[in-house]
């Protein structure tokens, strides 16, 4: 083989490798991206009887946190969330529990008022 021919068959090996490690990268990205864990609070209880009926409110979280403690740090794309928010969308009229339910993104959370009731 000659000199010419071995460095064009060292040149599409490269490119290959190059190709496949594109592809892989790519791949692992929009993995990273797209992994999100949940996670459940118990924000409080009540003496009321736990009822048939669920209400939620949610939002997106920007640049902040949520925490059982702290419900409203970064930018919240939801204006109305909140157990208000939450109570009226389950048409609860007596309090029963509220948990929070928080998954983490990559670039955001999104967290969940979960609210049952009578």
């Amino acid at each position: 083989m000659s000199s010419y021919e071995l460095l064009r068959n060292e040149f599409q090996m490269n490119q290959k490798r190059n190709s496949i490690l594109k592809n892989l990268s790519f791949f692992i990205a929009i993995t990273a991206i797209c992994i999100s864990c949940s996670t459940i609070y118990p924000v409080t209880a009540t003496n009321n009887e736990i009822g048939p009926k669920k209400g939620t409110s949610s939002t997106a979280v920007l640049f902040g946190a949520v925490t059982p403690q702290n419900l409203g740090t970064g930018i919240l794309t939801n204006r109305n969330f909140g157990v208000l928010d939450a109570v009226q969308n389950g048409g609860i009229d007596t309090i029963a529990t509220v948990d929070l339910k928080v998954t983490n993104f990559v670039f955001f959370q999104r967290a969940e008022l979960i609210i049952y009731g009578n």
